[in-house]
């Protein structure tokens, strides 16, 4: 795709998503500060305010300017997997808990990634050392990550429904 058209894209997208939330911020309500600058409404409303003025400024420059270079897709299935494994990680981690659902999305994330970059070879027979390997990294992230938001921050992390 080239660069003005990806740039005009991704502007309108962020132009609509400024208005959506310019819209819902409107609906912020907050009872106990009673001065006008203080509410939550305006710090959302300046932030997205902020980020509609750079979205306009990228959609000129793009419109105007035209850039002709060809860019690499964005959209590849590692950055699928990405998303749809985040998505899918904040839909469950109140049913699994923090520990669970955070081991099994590093688990998916380190095994397609270490897939993507060569280091997981299926047809051989060491495939299943290798996985083991990405499921004990994934084990150790999730059990640092719950230690320095539980232990370290003193976070309290969802515990889970089901366990």
């Amino acid at each position: 795709m080239k660069r003005w058209k990806r740039d005009v894209i991704y502007s309108i997208v962020i132009l609509i998503l400024c208005a959506v939330h310019w819209y819902l911020a409107e609906g912020l309500v907050q009872n106990v500060i009673s001065v006008p600058i203080a509410k939550p409404s305006v710090y959302s409303e300046l932030i997205l305010g902020i980020l509609a003025a750079l979205a306009v400024a990228q959609l000129i420059r793009a419109v105007v300017k035209k850039p002709d270079e060809q860019l690499t897709p964005i959209w590849t299935v590692l950055a699928v997997i990405t998303v749809a494994t985040l998505i899918l990680y904040v839909v469950v981690i109140k049913t699994l808990g923090f520990q669970l659902s955070t081991f099994l999305a590093m688990a998916v994330l380190v095994t397609s990634y270490s897939a993507g970059m060569g280091k997981i070879d299926f047809k051989s027979k060491k495939a299943i050392r290798q996985v083991l390997t990405c499921l004990l990294i994934a084990l150790a992230i999730s059990v640092c990550t719950e230690l320095i938001f539980r232990v370290g921050l003193g976070a309290k992390l969802p515990k889970g429904k089901l366990f």
